[in-house]
């Protein structure tokens, strides 16, 4: 399933290092397979459709504590 965007959005991660493989498209470890094609077709999908991402601290992520309660994580 293809993902395209019609218009730019926002986002942001309290990961720095998910928001590092996606600003530069590729992940070190090779190991990491999984983690490093999502992150390739996330870098396109932020480069054609103009989008931004931004870290913010975990202190102020507020998804982030929704999602760690919901899911118990």
């Amino acid at each position: 399933m293809a993902v395209q965007l019609k218009k730019p959005i926002g986002g942001c991660s309290d990961s720095q290092i998910a928001l590092g493989w996606t600003l530069k498209g590729k992940v070190k470890d090779k190991k990491l397979l999984n983690q490093a094609q999502l992150a390739t077709k996330a870098n396109a999908l932020l480069k054609e459709s103009s989008s931004i991402l931004q870290w913010v601290p975990r202190e102020s992520n507020n998804a982030g504590h929704y999602l760690e309660e919901k899911y118990s994580i």
